[in-house]
């Protein structure tokens, strides 16, 4: 994926990527120091992607409005998600 990046784009430019997926071009312009603007709908696919990139750049993905860790909102997600479950088996 970087060699498309690299022929259509120089260093410090933006990449768009609406369908991001997995994250690779996040890591192709990690890679070729360009900046990647991504999209992604799937709250799995975004996971990975997040999981992919901070494997590859050793650096921890931030939230920017807050300034928390993906693993803080992880952390917190799986909370609000075993509160939801238990108050399901409780109503049923």
């Amino acid at each position: 994926m970087s060699r498309p990046i690299q022929n259509n784009s120089k260093p410090g430019d933006y990449v768009y990527e609406p369908f991001s997926g997995s994250g690779t071009t996040i890591i192709a312009c990690e890679m070729t120091t360009r900046y990647c603007l991504a999209i992604e709908l799937s709250p799995e696919y975004v996971d990975v992607a997040i999981q992919r990139w901070q494997e590859f750049a050793k650096a921890e993905a931030t939230m920017i409005g807050d300034g928390r860790t993906f693993a803080e909102v992880a952390k917190a997600r799986s909370k609000k998600g075993a509160s939801r479950a238990k108050k399901g088996a409780s109503a049923a």
